[in-house]
């Protein structure tokens, strides 16, 4: 089955449905609500996407005080995953601010302040990434009607509702992420 949209706008799908990378909104209200509940007097930690990240989900710098998140967590994780890597990062925040920097990462320590945030002491999350590649589509977009054609496979023709037979040449790879607060609503993100 096809799935093509118009976009509002004669624009170029980029500049309209299809966003480039910002980090969500829902990662700032996670990490502030949390700060604000049981640490308030500490400060913001600046929080950073990876790109490069590919086995790891999450870090936490002491020495730059930064989170750093994989990109492909925020992009394809459901929000209840991408929510256990950020207060897994957000406890050895604070237990490097409580107990000192030269805490051991997973001890004592860091279970005590997990036990706090109410969050399983553990060195890794749950997170299943195999059904993230799952989530990747690709499309293309009409030349005649200005259309974005979205297809699960890169095909070698097809036809638009408009009638015109394209030759994709070149697909461009999306997905669709529900990690963003686009009016509520999942948003297409370009790869």
């Amino acid at each position: 089955m096809q799935l093509a949209f118009k976009f509002l706008d004669k624009s170029h799908p980029i500049k309209s449905n299809i966003i480039d990378f910002f980090i969500p909104d829902k990662i700032y209200s996670l990490v502030k609500d949390t700060i604000d509940l049981y640490y308030p007097d500490i400060s913001f930690p600046n929080i950073k996407i990876s790109k490069s990240m590919k086995k790891t989900l999450g870090t936490y710098n002491v020495k730059k005080h930064e989170i750093t998140l994989s990109y492909n967590l925020v992009i394809f994780g459901e929000f209840i995953e991408l929510k256990s890597v950020v207060l897994h990062e957000l406890a050895h925040t604070f237990t490097f601010y409580e107990y000192g920097k030269f805490t051991p990462s997973h001890g004592k320590e860091f279970r005590l302040i997990c036990k706090k945030l109410n969050i399983l002491p553990r060195s890794y999350v749950d997170v299943k990434i195999h059904k993230w590649k799952r989530k990747f589509m690709f499309y293309i977009e009409c030349i005649n009607c200005n259309k974005n054609i979205i297809r699960r496979l890169k095909l070698s023709h097809l036809f638009c509702d408009c009638g015109m037979e394209i030759f994709p040449t070149k697909w461009k790879e999306i997905v669709l992420s529900k990690n963003f607060d686009k009016n509520e609503s999942p948003v297409w993100i370009r790869l």
